[in-house]
């Protein structure tokens, strides 16, 4: 499935102005009604928590030429908005931007943006949404003024991809950055419990990714074709991205059973191709359980990685540190080579932070050990506590914040065998149903709401991916330009067609998300 995006482009030269888009001034919000506020000067919708209330443009407006509303949000949303645009009494079209987004688009009718009434926003929680920019975008554009004939605006189309990785970082169909803050839900094992509402449930609490364990036949029943179809299509409905792993061979030493693995996903081609923007394959959970086994761990994946990419599986792949998940060694020597084995050069790491990785004043390096290895890393699976020994949890949410890795608790639900202190909820249907969990280590009982702590780091962390809300920074405005410009870290640049750019060239020509058209030193 191929999507594209249009990527705009406000140019100001000595012949005029080209425009594409329309702003939508933040000071010109003027509809109003129930309870909700608008603070002009800080651009801050307030909602109160009702239905009843609303906050927008009073516009009367003709946008016959222009495609859709795109809205930016100052902060990640604390809660679920919905973008409005009416074309009359009883007569208008909803969009949603969930938990965390950053940006929301609106798609304007066909036959009746000609007259758009009103664009306004409502929340049925509570909570402050603040505006960073909004615009009407799209269509043919201005007349170049009087200096030109203005030609289509500067329109281009650009195909949404797949994900891919660039150095440390993991990049959606967009080319950006993106953090899976998610979870894992077990499937393979509990199939009579669905995943559908458990998914919902994870969405509703803020996450946007979830990894869910599937079987290929070995160990439960095999989950077929149409239950992987099921899940991308639940997935994409909620706007959360999917990864999938085989769970069978948790721990096993036999290449074979990685190769069954990656077989398994090539019987499920016909559900997965098409799905590259959405879905990241994480080829089996956990393969080789024995320690210091690296020639082992990089041939055999050396050997499952072709078997996918000859089948024309073109997805992400994810590979799972060796050790049970556990040893940053495996990787730190053999995570490059593996890359490298790739002819795609397209695979994440993952490490399971436990007793072992997990373990109190070992997180840091262990995740810095990887980072450094030039290649892009998630925390697969990690809790607070494991087998009666406590996981440093503040540190691994911390820490992959400020080095921008994404991670995926363990788990939502289900854990026996005496860990079902490590369930973030007791209901898997319904996200308020997490507890303060309890369990006895070498140094005392030790106590965590494991459930609150997992979903107010996604409120206030997970950002939904643009894959769904849109690529940002659609308009780009071409100042005078500034030469010999050292690439700064903290910014964001961009190529001359607008799209991302995440490792700038000596002399080549960027524009910067302030801006400015600048050339590489």
């Amino acid at each position: 499935m191929k999507k594209t995006i249009l990527l705009f482009f406000v140019i100001i030269a000595s012949l005029g102005i080209h425009a594409a888009s329309v702003s939508l001034p933040l000071s010109s919000v003027a509809t109003q009604w129930g309870n909700a506020t608008y603070n002009s000067a800080t651009s801050t919708i307030t909602f109160t928590g009702s239905w009843n209330e609303g906050v927008g443009w009073w516009l009367n407006a003709d946008y016959s030429q222009y495609e859709k509303v795109s809205v930016e949000f100052a902060q990640a949303l604390p809660m679920q908005v919905l973008l409005t645009v009416s074309y009359g009494e009883n007569d208008y079209e909803q969009f949603t931007a969930p938990t965390g987004a950053m940006s929301v688009n609106a798609t304007l009718h066909a036959t009746k943006k000609n007259s758009v009434k009103q664009i306004y926003f409502q929340s049925g929680s509570a909570g402050s949404v603040v505006l960073k920019s909004a615009s009407v975008t799209g269509g043919n554009g201005g007349n170049g003024g009087n200096g030109g004939n203005g030609g289509n605006g500067g329109n281009t189309s650009v195909e949404l991809g797949g994900f891919t990785v660039s150095g440390n970082q993991l990049l959606d169909g967009y080319g950006q950055p993106f953090r899976m803050l998610g979870t894992n839900l077990a499937y393979a094992w509990y199939k009579t419990y669905g995943y559908a509402d458990q998914m919902a449930a994870m969405r509703r609490a803020g996450a946007n990714a979830v990894r869910v364990a599937v079987s290929d036949g070995a160990k439960w029943t095999k989950d077929g074709i149409s239950t992987i179809q099921g899940m991308i299509s639940k997935a994409e409905e909620l706007n959360l991205i999917l990864v999938l792993e085989v769970h069978d061979h948790t721990g096993a030493d036999n290449s074979s059973d990685l190769q069954a693995a990656a077989a398994y996903w090539v019987d499920m081609k016909n559900a997965l191709v098409g799905h590259e923007h959405s879905v990241i394959i994480n080829i089996a959970n956990e393969w080789l359980g024995t320690w210091k086994q690296y020639d082992t761990f990089e041939s055999a994946y050396k050997t499952a990685i072709p078997t996918l990419r000859n089948a024309g599986l073109k997805h992400c792949l994810m590979v799972d540190a060796a050790g049970w998940g556990q040893e940053v060694a495996s990787l730190t020597s053999k995570a490059q080579a593996i890359l490298n084995a790739d002819p795609q050069k397209n695979v994440i790491f993952s490490v399971h932070m436990y007793e072992v990785a997990g373990k109190k004043g070992y997180v840091e390096t262990n995740i810095n050990n990887v980072f450094n290895q030039g290649v892009a890393l998630c925390i697969g699976e990690f809790a607070w506590a494991h087998n009666n020994t406590d996981v440093d949890e503040d540190a691994i949410i911390s820490h992959c914040q400020t080095k921008g890795i994404g991670w995926l608790s363990w788990s939502w639900w289900g854990n026996g065998s005496g860990l079902g202190y490590i369930d973030m909820v007791a209901d898997q249907y319904n996200e308020t149903t997490y507890k303060t969990q309890t369990t006895s280590t070498g140094s005392g009982t030790i106590t965590c709401n494991w459930g609150q702590k997992v979903m107010n780091a996604w409120k206030s962390q997970a950002v939904t991916c643009t894959v769904y809300t849109g690529a940002p920074h659609t308009t780009v405005l071409e100042n005078e330009g500034e030469e010999n410009v050292t690439v700064n870290g903290s910014e964001r640049y961009y190529d001359l067609m607008g799209r991302p750019v995440s490792q700038p060239q000596p002399g080549q020509v960027y524009i910067t998300s302030g801006h400015k058209k600048i050339v590489i030193r």
